[in-house]
């Protein structure tokens, strides 16, 4: 299985659609690349820029701190 990089926090995650990255929470679809920063996706809550600044401020997409 390939490796990719999660969208959010930049680490590496299987590259199996819908698995939940373990540090973020952020559920990779594969189609990250073809999206705008402010587009939302069918399985995401939030877009790839509030995940991105949920993850700045030390917290995942639900809002509850990294560990």
């Amino acid at each position: 299985m390939e490796r990719v990089k999660c969208p959010i926090c930049g680490i590496e995650i299987d590259d199996e659609p819908y698995e939940a990255c373990p540090v973020c929470g952020w559920g990779y679809t594969g189609i990250e690349d073809s999206l705008e920063e402010n587009e939302k996706d069918c399985y995401n809550l939030m877009t790839i820029k509030e995940a991105k600044e949920r993850f700045a401020k030390g917290l995942n997409i639900w809002g509850e701190p990294i560990r």
